[in-house]
C-alpha cells in the first residue's frame, strides 16, 4: 500500500499550507483549500471503488451470472450513462 506522508506549515507571509508526499519521491504543497478538496476527491473514489467491487460481485453471482468481462462491461457502461446524465 503506498504511504504518503502529510505536513502542514505557514510561509513568511503567513499563508497556511500542506504537504503531500510519497514516503519515496517528489510531493505536493497545497492551500489547506486544496487540500480538503484532494481529501473529498479521495474519499470519493474510495467510495465508488467499494460500490463498484460490490456491483461487479452481484453481476457475477448474482441473478445475471456475468462474466468477469461482461461485468466490466456492464460497469464501463453504467459510469458512461452517469458522466451523460451530469452533463
Amino acid at each position: 500500500m503506498a504511504s504518503f506522508l502529510t505536513e502542514s506549515g505557514v510561509n513568511p507571509e503567513g499563508v497556511p499550507f500542506v504537504v503531500i508526499r510519497p514516503e519515496v519521491g517528489q510531493g505536493w504543497q497545497l492551500s489547506p483549500q486544496e487540500a480538503r478538496e484532494f481529501a473529498l476527491v479521495i474519499l470519493g473514489a474510495a467510495e465508488a471503488a467499494l460500490h463498484d467491487a460490490a456491483f461487479v460481485k452481484w453481476l457475477q453471482e448474482g441473478p445475471l451470472d456475468l462474466s468477469m468481462n461482461q461485468a466490466a462491461h456492464v460497469l464501463g457502461s453504467q459510469r458512461q450513462y452517469r458522466a451523460d446524465l451530469d452533463e
